[in-house]
């Protein structure tokens, strides 16, 4: 799960250093329930409150799931290895791509 803010100037994404399961979590790890933030893209700098702090879902976990399934079940198994071993990766990657999408629900709907 990434964080992130939005540049009100060029509206890019701003990714924050930090990670958070709240924004409660988020308001703790940063001591404060606002903080100043200067956009890397057009260098303009903004008060912002953690309410306008917002998650996305990272990067999947089904290709990496999937190339592990493959290369562990090829080794053990063989050729039907490769097969079982890839649907297993995958699956596995649907899965915590789920739980990965419930975190970021639960994060933007919070409000402190």
């Amino acid at each position: 799960m990434k964080l992130y803010v939005k540049c009100d100037q060029c509206h890019n994404y701003i990714y924050l250093n930090t990670t958070a399961s709240t924004r409660r979590a988020l308001s703790q790890r940063l001591r404060s329930k606002s903080f100043y933030l200067t956009c890397p893209y057009c260098q303009h700098t903004r008060y912002y409150r953690i309410n306008d702090a917002y998650a996305q879902v990272g990067p999947s976990g089904i290709p990496a799931g999937a190339i592990i399934g493959v290369i562990l079940g090829g080794l053990i198994a063989g050729p039907p290895g490769l097969a079982i071993g890839s649907v297993a990766g995958a699956t596995f990657g649907s899965a915590s791509d789920k739980i990965e999408k419930r975190k970021v629900d639960t994060f933007n709907i919070e409000r402190i």
